[in-house]
């Protein structure tokens, strides 16, 4: 284990220098990725974090990979950046998740997830497209004030709580149903 600056300073000598947590098991009752910069591709592919996972303003250089990741806990990814494309693909989120604030630079796509808790895209900008497609929402749903300019996707989602998407700007196209 390292500590955030230690990581950062690697992360700093070793530009587009890929990691993987692939399938890695966190038991901790928290995994803090808070602030930290992931310089290349982040794979955490099949990982599964058993508690909390915070990731708020962590920076991703590269691809950031989490297909069927399991979020037991809280995740928290509030004011992180994604700088290329992301996927969240089959991801299970067992309780509240945020993405308040979040940066998505290219294509984003949360394919056939559950949020289970309440979740949060306030103020997130999606500059590449954003798939939500199949993706169920188990919980309420917040996207008030977010950009999507790049289009947006919604195709088979189910919304079984209240969806907000008060103020949201789409800058490019938008399907539902």
């Amino acid at each position: 284990r390292v500590g955030k600056d230690a990581w950062n300073k690697w992360a700093r000598n070793n530009p587009g220098a890929e990691v993987s947590f692939k399938g890695v098991e966190f038991k901790d009752d928290v995994v803090n990725f808070k602030d930290f910069v992931f310089p290349g591709e982040a794979d955490f592919t099949d990982a599964t974090f058993s508690g909390e996972a915070e990731f708020n303003n962590a920076k991703f250089g590269g691809d950031a990979t989490f297909n069927n990741a399991t979020f037991g806990g809280y995740a928290r990814f509030s004011g992180a950046t994604f700088d290329e494309n992301v996927s969240f693909e089959e991801v299970t989120f067992g309780k509240n998740t945020s993405f308040t604030n979040a940066t998505f630079s290219r294509d984003v796509s949360f394919v056939k997830t559950t949020f289970s808790g309440s979740t949060g895209f306030r103020n997130a900008t999606f500059n590449g497209g954003a798939r939500f497609v199949k993706t169920t929402f188990s919980g309420d749903v917040r996207f008030g004030d977010a950009t999507f300019n790049g289009g947006a996707e919604f195709s088979g989602a189910t919304f079984r709580r209240g969806a907000e998407f008060e103020k949201v700007t789409f800058g490019g196209d938008v399907r539902f149903g």
